[in-house]
């Protein structure tokens, strides 16, 4: 699989990385990390915080009692998450091992950035990276305001990689690479940054228990 780093969609989130931390930090678990945290244990192994931003949700990981590792293609994005004390690897999705490590992978919307025939290798390798009965949180794009709702992969006017999968897409994706679709929802919400609407899924899924 050719690497998933974006030149145009690093820069942007390099210029970007302070008032992003800014503006979607948040001081505890929100319904859908508290569903996550709700299937894991700190006792059974490290959490992947899986294109971390500036860390915040590896932080209140952290904070619960879990070890967790966070990775980010953003040279600032995962120099703020080290700055919190997260132990952090500058790397795209693509080079995560493919070794079962971690009892939980979040995965919150980084993966709209690569491209869509990228999505079913990437939702594997984290299969991959799961213990036995570990723990997948995906959040997908699903459509934008000014862009529409067409399954694809496209560069906004701020030079930004962006990929919409419908749900049903999303859900078989996630089956196909051997997990059990726990829970799903679709949701929308306004960007910080722009303004526009966008709109997404997010799935809960467990990898199947070694037989």
């Amino acid at each position: 699989m050719p690497t998933t780093e974006d030149t145009g969609t690093i820069a942007w989130y390099d210029r970007n990385a302070d008032l992003y931390a800014e503006t979607h930090a948040r001081g505890g678990a929100d319904a859908d990390l508290a569903a996550f945290i709700a299937l894991i244990t700190p006792e059974r192994g490290p959490i992947l915080d899986w294109g971390s931003g500036p860390g915040n949700t590896a932080a209140i990981l952290a904070s619960r009692g879990f070890v967790a590792d966070a990775t980010d293609a953003s040279p600032r994005m995962a120099e703020l998450a080290a700055g919190m004390g997260i132990r952090t690897r500058l790397e795209p999705f693509d080079a995560l091992a493919p070794i079962p490590k971690y009892q939980g992978v979040w995965s919150n919307f980084g993966l709209q950035h690569v491209p869509i025939e990228h999505l079913p290798d990437l939702v594997g390798l984290a299969n991959a990276a799961l213990l036995p009965n570990g723990v997948l949180h995906l959040g997908l794009t699903t459509g934008r305001e000014r862009m529409g709702f067409a399954e694809g992969t496209w560069r906004d006017d701020a030079g930004v990689l962006s990929t919409h999968v419908a749900p049903e897409t999303a859900a078989r994706i996630v089956q196909n690479a051997g997990l059990i679709l726990l829970a799903q929802r679709v949701g929308s919400f306004r960007m910080i940054v722009t303004g526009e609407m966008a709109f997404f899924t997010i799935i809960l899924a467990r990898k199947p228990a070694e037989g």
